[in-house]
């Protein structure tokens, strides 16, 4: 029913750790569907999304900005653990998902700009959220936001943080690397 609808969007939206755009969600909710994530779930832009998502809105679990959607952060957090926990398979497809979507953004419309570094970082995150996190490491993060050893997301951009946020990724809770896979 409705409430079931509800619940699939604040699962695909807790994906993300921050606002998520319609492009993301649209390329996460396309064919092959994910088992127990994307089954049945609705399309973004269609009429019955656009009814959930009010329902969410008055509910203020979700905010909408221009192609945005943010949930709240406790909401999020809430049923990202929950997904990472129940369904740890669909979890990683769906973040894979996104990775490539992200990855194939850069590559039709690359920039060495904030915004740039905000897709690379976002799309580090999503590969390592995936279990993929040499591939992170060796396609995105060296070549493209540290550009080798010139240190380009720093020295270039002046992006300190997101090089943090980035590398944060690599590193479990515990302090220690992440296995790479």
């Amino acid at each position: 029913g409705e409430r079931s609808q509800e619940i699939a969007m604040l699962r695909l939206l807790s994906l993300f750790d921050r606002a998520a755009d319609f492009e993301c969600l649209r390329a996460l909710c396309s064919a092959p569907t994910i088992a127990g994530l994307t089954e049945g779930t609705l399309l973004p832009d269609g009429e019955q999304w656009n009814r959930t998502l009010q329902r969410l809105e008055t509910l203020r679990l979700v905010s909408r900005e221009t192609g945005l959607l943010d949930p709240k952060a406790i909401t999020r957090d809430y049923f990202a653990g929950d997904v990472r926990a129940a369904l740890p398979e669909a979890w990683r497809q769906a973040n894979f998902r996104v990775f490539e979507f992200l990855i194939n953004t850069w590559k039709v419309q690359p920039r060495d700009d904030l915004t740039g570094v905000d897709l690379l970082v976002r799309t580090v995150r999503h590969g390592c959220e995936a279990g993929r996190h040499q591939r992170a490491l060796e396609d995105i993060y060296k070549p493209l936001l540290r550009r080798g050893d010139k240190a380009w997301i720093i020295h270039n951009v002046g992006a300190v943080e997101a090089d943090l946020a980035a590398l944060l990724n690599f590193i479990d809770v515990r302090g220690h690397l992440k296995p790479a896979r």
